[in-house]
């Protein structure tokens, strides 16, 4: 088992610091990922570009030991991914690792042991998914739903949330989360990209905006989405009813940002027609194309750096907006792991907003074992 995960690592190692990785073989197709990472190995570095993310392994044999407890349990956890991705053994071993890589921050980067350590308490944490009533709103059902999620996505299990009042649904921003060692681990706030237009939709859309009360507009704070701040709430408050009252919200997934980038590069390449193959390099037709590759992937670049920037930052302010609302509570950002670290307060609170209200409508009985489970 440790020889094969060995070989198919060593396999990952090579062909990642030349920015592709294929699983699978020739018979049975590739899986292509278009990635860059380097290891650092007891020392022994194969990085040729150091803007790309380095894992640091001080010690191989302790990497490949864990790296097989963590792959004993994430192979029973993503059992459906390796049917799904018609997948042999070796090269789901392969997926896995490279999933692991990919949600990896900075800080896990080089802490890769702990890191793996880390995901594999997340992944023995039996959490119950399906449907369940998790509170009530103005007379409107606030419905949870937990799922697991696929090995490639960023946590373990997604928490969506709706608002439902028997004839239309209205769906909040689903967390990305796992927990372990009695901490939630927040990875995304993210949205569906469906837009919803129904009645309820648009009422609650609006509603929700009361949010901003008070809130000086000009502040970083008020720069994040009323429906994901809302969705945070209901979660927040889901776990404060289960007793988990730290959340850690890594913001920075440097691999995950590096394959985006290089897919959309090479999506917004510009091929230069096959009957100019055999003209020299110096044609003023060439140097056209060659011209129009770099203007299109420079405008790329610069628009998926500023993507992220927003996204790093305006999930990171949610935890702060959400403090500011519930003052009890404590969010600051931590520049080591770079993680925003919130302490939630089991105590409720009152105020002259919304957001108390929603905080409240969360079922005081609805946990971890399932019982509101429906």
């Amino acid at each position: 088992m440790k020889e094969n995960i060995k070989q198919g690592i060593e396999d990952i190692i090579k062909q990642a610091s030349k920015g592709i990785v294929k699983i699978g073989d020739e018979e049975n197709g590739f899986w292509t990922f278009y990635t860059r990472f380097y290891f650092c190995i007891e020392g022994k570095n194969n990085a040729t570009n150091l803007k790309y993310p380095i894992i640091n392994v001080p010690n191989y044999k302790i990497f490949i030991e864990q790296l097989d407890d963590y792959l004993k349990v994430a192979k029973n956890f993503y059992k459906m991914d390796k049917e799904y991705f018609e997948l042999d053994d070796v090269s789901f071993s392969q997926k896995l690792f490279l999933d692991l890589i990919t949600s990896a921050t900075n800080f896990n980067l080089n802490n890769f042991i702990l890191y793996m350590q880390l995901k594999k308490e997340m992944i023995s944490k039996e959490i119950p998914t399906g449907v369940f009533k998790l509170g009530s709103y103005n007379g409107i059902n606030i419905l949870g739903n937990i799922y697991k999620n696929t090995s490639n996505l960023e946590s373990p299990y997604k928490f969506e949330i709706a608002f439902d009042n028997g004839a239309q649904r209205f769906k909040l921003p689903s967390i990305y989360f796992g927990i372990a060692n009695n901490t939630a681990y927040v990875m995304a706030v993210q949205n569906d990209k469906d837009k919803q237009t129904n009645e309820l939709a648009k009422k609650l859309d609006r509603y929700f905006r009361k949010v901003n009360k008070d809130v000086n507009m000009e502040d970083i704070i008020a720069n994040v989405s009323p429906n994901a701040l809302v969705s945070l709430t209901l979660f927040n408050s889901y776990l404060k009813q289960n007793g988990i009252y730290k959340i850690i919200a890594p913001n920075f997934m440097p691999v995950r940002y590096h394959a985006n980038k290089i897919a959309g590069y090479n999506k917004n390449k510009i091929s230069i027609p096959d009957e100019l193959g055999g003209i020299k390099t110096h044609s003023k037709l060439v140097q056209y194309f060659k011209e129009q590759n770099r203007e299109k992937q420079h405008e790329f670049i610069k628009q998926h750096n500023h993507n992220q920037f927003n996204i790093t930052n305006k999930f990171s302010y949610l935890f702060l907006r959400y403090c500011h609302h519930f003052s009890n509570c404590f969010a600051t950002y931590d520049d080591a792991t770079q993680s925003v670290i919130t302490y939630l307060n089991p105590e409720q609170q009152f105020g002259d907003n919304i957001i108390f209200d929603l905080d409240k409508s969360v079922n005081a009985n609805c946990n971890l074992n399932g019982e509101k489970q429906i």
